[in-house]
């Protein structure tokens, strides 16, 4: 649907479907998701979905392109300290 031009169809699609399951989150599906909303400058949307991953998934460690995703996110939205926490958890 983003090819063809339906962003918004998209996102209401991977979004429902995460909401379908919100004891599980697909890191594949939130990192499609987090690319989606960060492309129409939807971060604080996009780092929403990347935290809810965070808290469900408590007892792993979120994967290296999430991470990052939430720097990014953060450093978009101004800040900047957790933009670099979230940066620095990323080397060690």
């Amino acid at each position: 649907y983003k090819k063809c031009g339906q962003v918004e169809y998209s996102v209401r699609i991977l979004e429902d479907y995460i909401k379908s399951q919100p004891d599980v989150a697909n890191a594949s599906v939130v990192d499609l998701l987090g690319t989606i909303l960060m492309e129409t400058k939807a971060h604080d949307r996009a780092l929403q979905h990347i935290e809810h991953a965070q808290a469900v998934n408590a007892r792993k460690e979120l994967p290296l392109n999430l991470k990052i995703k939430a720097g990014i996110c953060h450093a978009h939205l101004g800040n900047l300290e957790m933009a670099q926490v979230c940066c620095m958890h990323t080397y060690n």
